[in-house]
């Protein structure tokens, strides 16, 4: 019997803009494209059965596609391809009228409501937890950044980052006024930016630890717990202190297994608010843990690659979270596509 087939959508960036990561065996480029959640290579079954349909927003016909299994969603920056989720959402639309059998996993539209300023306005209401004061804006120099502070009732220190940037890329943070200067190295090309109120987090240590777990098919997922001397906390952080710390290793051990028991109870709520009323089937959170429990929110959306490997030699214990997250994705794709219900009735 053959392997049903899995079709994943990914997309190119509204600037048609990517990075080359290396050469493949015959020396042909390879590239990569920011705003894809690579979920084709967590996916256990055949290459054969793995099908990658690109969708370009800028082709003028529609892109013909066969009837798979599943569609998978992989356009998850609500930012940077804003024209890919659009075209993808209209294919969708299409062939879920001859179609209306198959599943979809990340729904598209839900993706494009996952944008900072958004996940803000719909949900810093909520009890348990903080989502600081986030706007987006399109300043013509730094002197409107400044402004916006003002008239949008800001007050210092904020952080300013472009819209669509990962890995603390474009990030700066302002004290005061007097920081105009370190606006320097942003271009103010028409581009659009963040503005987040910044919230202290460094504990009593004066560490700064950042949680990232995932939602799954309504389940909670811990994926790390790192901790760094510096606000602005990323993957590459791993790297600064916690490489050469055992005491910080034992440290993220110790938040991962203790988390959900110190979550308090309005948090985990909340949660599961955020969840089920994004509508998504994958969706990441990057927050701090606070003493009593509730949670300081710093980003939502499904872009977080929660399923790439760490370093196991250094990190070992790392490997049976990132395993239990992918089989949990597994787990949900073989239950949304019927495979699961069909074992179970043979």
């Amino acid at each position: 019997m053959n392997s049903p087939v899995y079709t994943f959508l990914l997309g190119v960036n509204d600037s048609r803009n990517a990075t080359v990561v290396g050469l493949d065996q015959n020396g042909k480029m390879l590239y990569g494209w920011e705003g894809n959640t690579d979920f084709r290579n967590y996916t256990r079954a055949p290459a054969q059965s793995r099908l990658s349909v690109p969708i370009l927003w800028f082709e003028t016909k529609d892109r013909q596609v066969s009837k798979p299994a599943i569609f998978v969603n992989c356009i998850t920056d609500a930012d940077s391809m804003t024209k890919s989720l659009a075209r993808v959402t209209a294919l969708l639309d299409g062939v879920s009228k001859h179609w209306p059998d198959v599943p979809i996993f990340n729904e598209p539209r839900k993706i494009a409501e996952t944008r900072r300023d958004t996940i803000y306005q719909k949900f810093h209401h909520l009890p348990g937890i903080e989502i600081p004061k986030t706007v987006r804006f399109q300043p013509k120099n730094p002197a409107d950044v400044l402004a916006e502070v003002d008239e949008k009732g800001f007050s210092y220190p904020v952080i300013v980052r472009p819209c669509g940037t990962h890995q603390g890329r474009g990030v700066v943070l302002l004290k005061s006024p007097a920081d105009a200067g370190l606006l320097d190295c942003l271009a103010f090309d028409g581009a659009y930016f963040y503005m987040t109120q910044f919230s202290e987090y460094k504990n009593a240590d004066g560490l700064y630890i950042k949680t990232r777990f995932v939602m799954l098919g309504g389940k909670m997922y811990l994926r790390h717990s790192i901790a760094a001397a510096q606000w602005k906390v990323h993957a590459a952080s791993r790297n600064d202190l916690m490489k050469d710390s055992q005491a910080l290793r034992d440290l993220e051990q110790q938040m991962l297994a203790t988390f959900t028991e110190k979550l308090s109870p309005a948090a985990r709520d909340s949660i599961e608010k955020i969840y089920e009323a994004a509508g998504l089937d994958y969706l990441g959170f990057d927050c701090c843990l606070r003493p009593d429990g509730t949670l300081l929110f710093f980003e939502i959306n499904a872009a977080q690659d929660a399923m790439a490997k760490s370093d196991y030699a250094i990190f070992p214990y790392l490997k049976g979270y990132v395993d239990a997250i992918i089989n949990a994705y597994n787990a949900l794709l073989a239950e949304k596509t019927g495979q699961r219900k069909a074992r179970l009735s043979a």
